[in-house]
This record gives structure tokens, C-alpha cells and sequence, in this order.
């Protein structure tokens, strides 16, 4: 698992922008490529890490040392919404198709959740959005702790319904 070092990597930068563009495709439910608008928006999101403290990726490498998945974790200052505090860290992974199966679903949940505690000025509450139906990524979330908040199922633009779940970590 690599961390930071993918941003000075333009093989490793490309292998994380073409899986953002996976899985935001996969999230939209639709078969449909990416826009390049939305393209655009990724290399914005991308860019702005290299300068954050508040924000930070892993890498899953694949046996071939190609990225097969990624956690990104972001830190709010503010509150964002009635259920987000200053502190908490919202995570979003994906694991590619050819590495799923594997456990390294687990795996990103478990570095990000070590990553935040390592990060905390005390406590901190790790946050994940998770679409209804995805049953494998909710039992990966349950798993490693998490517990769904309640009142906080939402409908995307995209029709999708979510729900957030949260862990503490000290």
C-alpha cells in the first residue's frame, strides 16, 4: 500500500485518475463514460491534495505493482451538514474489478481508520456514504466497525439512496 508518494508518480497519478473515473461511473449507476467535465472536476480534486493537510490518498498496488484500488480520506474543518462536525474524515475507496475478492476492501477501511487515529488531535469520528444496495461494502463497513448514523439516508442526483455510517476513533 503506498500513500502520498502516487502524487510525484505520473503512472501511479494516471492509474488513480482512470479509477476515480471508474468509480464515479459504477456510483452513477450508469454505463455511460465519464464527461469530461467530470474529468476535469477529478484532476481539480486530485491537484488540491498535493497542497492539503486535510486530505489524503492510499493506493492498493495490484500484482503487477498497477493501483487496483484507492481510499481517499478527507478531514472537514467546519461542518459541512447536520450530521458532519470539524474533525470528522470522510472516506470514499473503490477497489477495481480485478481486485476484488481479495479482502482489500477491509484493507483500505483498515488503514484509513489507522491513518485518522494516527492524524486526530483526540478523538475523531471516520465517516462513509454507502448506496443502499451495495451490500458488500456495508457488511466491509460493519465489519470494521462502522455503524449507520440514523437520519441520514439521502437521495443523489443520480437516484441513488445512501446512508452514512460512522466510527470513533481515538
Amino acid at each position: 500500500m503506498t500513500n502520498e508518494p502516487y502524487l510525484a508518480d505520473k503512472e501511479k497519478l494516471s492509474s488513480l485518475k482512470d479509477m476515480y473515473c471508474e468509480f464515479h461511473r459504477e456510483t452513477s449507476g450508469s454505463d455511460e463514460p465519464i464527461s469530461n467535465e467530470s474529468k476535469r472536476d477529478i484532476d481539480r480534486h486530485l491537484t488540491s491534495i498535493r497542497g492539503s493537510d486535510n486530505d489524503w490518498v492510499y493506493l492498493v498496488d495490484g500484482s503487477g505493482k498497477t493501483p487496483v484500488g484507492f481510499i481517499a480520506c478527507h478531514r472537514y474543518n467546519n461542518a459541512a451538514d447536520k450530521h458532519i462536525k470539524p474533525g470528522d474524515v470522510e472516506i470514499e475507496s473503490f477497489v477495481a474489478r480485478e481486485g476484488r475478492g481479495q479482502g482489500l476492501g477491509k484493507i483500505l477501511k483498515t488503514t484509513a481508520i489507522d491513518s485518522v487515529a494516527e492524524r486526530a488531535d483526540g478523538s475523531a469520528r471516520v465517516l462513509s456514504s454507502v448506496e443502499k444496495g451495495n451490500s458488500v461494502n456495508i457488511h466491509i463497513l460493519k465489519k470494521t466497525g462502522f455503524r449507520e448514523l440514523r437520519g441520514t439516508a439521502y437521495s443523489a442526483n443520480n437516484g441513488q439512496e445512501y446512508s452514512v455510517y460512522a466510527k470513533k476513533v481515538a
